[in-house]
């Protein structure tokens, strides 16, 4: 038998006819219920001194076969952001979470949350990893690009205090004015539709 001929009964074997590929709202809803499932068990988790990393990595995995098997969709536009916000707040892994921001507005520079994933680029710089000359690079592209956005206020305000303490910003007996609204506040406010945020 021609070597062609057996490679192709190979081929139909292993793939019955029945087997069909997952849609990428299958895939994201797989990776959505995978993420509702470690929300629940997170805080007692991380309480209890577990392994969130342990909890989390499938939920990762998971939003990441979505943007292997389908990199266009809408479906991986969300599970980039998701994969971001897990490593952000769930992880706790600021330099994987920069690193994760700047891949979703690489890939979906246009994104909805293209925004927000450059302005949190800059916070995290500037408040967890105190570089403050990436921060103030960050900030920069990001008004370049977004001076209309809602964020714009809250990376003038970063910009202008980068590394300040709440201290020399607030010092005590000073009448102490509101700075606009921190970015975990209106990050949690424009996560995309049935995100969490872990």
């Amino acid at each position: 038998m021609n070597r062609v001929i057996l490679g192709l009964l190979v081929l139909v074997a292993l793939f019955p006819a029945g087997c069909k590929k997952a849609t990428p709202k299958e895939l994201f809803q797989v990776a959505e219920n995978r993420s509702m499932q470690a929300d629940r068990v997170l805080d007692s988790l991380r309480a209890a001194g577990g392994d969130v990393n342990a909890l989390l990595q499938p939920v990762i995995d998971a939003y990441e076969t979505v943007v292997k098997e389908y990199p266009e969709s809408q479906e991986a536009e969300h599970s980039l952001h998701s994969i971001a916000t897990i490593l952000n707040n769930g992880m706790r892994q600021p330099e994987k979470a920069v690193v994760a921001y700047k891949r979703y507005v690489e890939v979906f520079p246009n994104g909805p949350q293209a925004a927000n994933a450059m302005f949190l680029t800059g916070f995290i710089y500037n408040n967890e990893l105190h570089n403050l000359d990436s921060a103030r690079a960050a900030y920069g592209r990001f008004l370049n690009r977004f001076p209309q956005s809602e964020l714009a206020s809250s990376a003038l305000f970063e910009l202008q205090n980068l590394g300040k303490s709440p201290e020399e910003l607030f010092p005590q007996g000073s009448p102490q004015e509101e700075p606009p609204a921190t970015a975990h506040q209106k990050h949690k406010s424009r996560l995309p539709a049935g995100s969490k945020t872990l």
